[in-house]
């Protein structure tokens, strides 16, 4: 993550969020979780506070996600997801 100053247009220093990685970050419609998939393929939530200061909370698994899900959505209040899975 990166701080954005709109006044300026200039993007800040990076922010690390996760210390384990993580790939394909969704934020909820509200700006306060942000979602993302752990390298072994959990999807995985983090709070968010973005007043001064940003600052995130613990990791929080959530779910397994199929090995074959290269990209995936969040609905706009965190509680749905949408992901391509293989057919049987």
């Amino acid at each position: 993550m990166r701080p954005f100053d709109v006044t300026t247009g200039t993007a800040g220093n990076p922010v690390v969020v996760t210390h384990g990685g993580g790939r394909t970050p969704l934020w909820r419609g509200d700006g306060k979780e942000i979602y993302y998939l752990t390298t072994d393929g959990t999807a995985t939530a983090l709070d968010v506070k973005t007043a001064a200061t940003f600052t995130v909370g613990a990791p929080k698994p959530l779910f397994t996600v199929p090995s074959a899900v290269l990209f995936w959505d969040v609905s706009p209040d965190g509680t749905r997801f949408l992901m391509p899975v293989p057919g049987s």
